[in-house]
């Protein structure tokens, strides 16, 4: 129905607000891992959103605590987004093997440095979950 549709794309609304805040604080040089124990969600989850992180098998509240926090909720929502917008092969292909250098490659060479820390440990299982379901790369 009309009213369905405009409920809908309402979502869409906040989805890309938090893209765009998480854009400007990259291109502003912001400490995004700083701000991963802030819990400052306002907004309910979109559907579309809760189903996307049920796939990697993302529970209900490791879902509602991940999206508490907006920096993570920014990324998770960009990777959805991703998802939905690009249909270009080659932008796919090349931001893919991006995705998979930092988190199979980097993150793993440069373990010691999350090592203790927990909160950023739990942060990459639920990323890793996603981006293995969603663009990784077989070896």
């Amino acid at each position: 129905t009309k009213e369905y549709n405009l409920i809908d794309e309402n979502k869409y609304v906040y989805i890309l607000r938090d893209i765009v805040k998480l854009r400007n604080a990259v291109a502003h040089n912001s400490c995004i891992l700083s701000e991963l124990n802030v819990k400052d969600n306002n907004h309910p989850v979109s559907y579309k959103i809760v189903n996307y992180l049920k796939k990697p098998n993302i529970g209900k509240e490791s879902r509602n605590n991940k999206l508490k926090n907006s920096r993570i909720r920014q990324i998770t929502y960009t990777l959805y987004m991703f998802n939905e917008i690009v249909t270009s092969e080659g932008i796919k292909e090349n931001i893919i093997k991006d995705i998979n250098e930092l988190f199979f490659n980097r993150i793993i060479r440069n373990k010691e440095y999350y090592n203790n820390n927990e909160l950023l440990k739990s942060v990459y299982q639920y990323f890793k979950k996603i981006i293995e379901r969603n663009y990784k790369i077989d070896k």
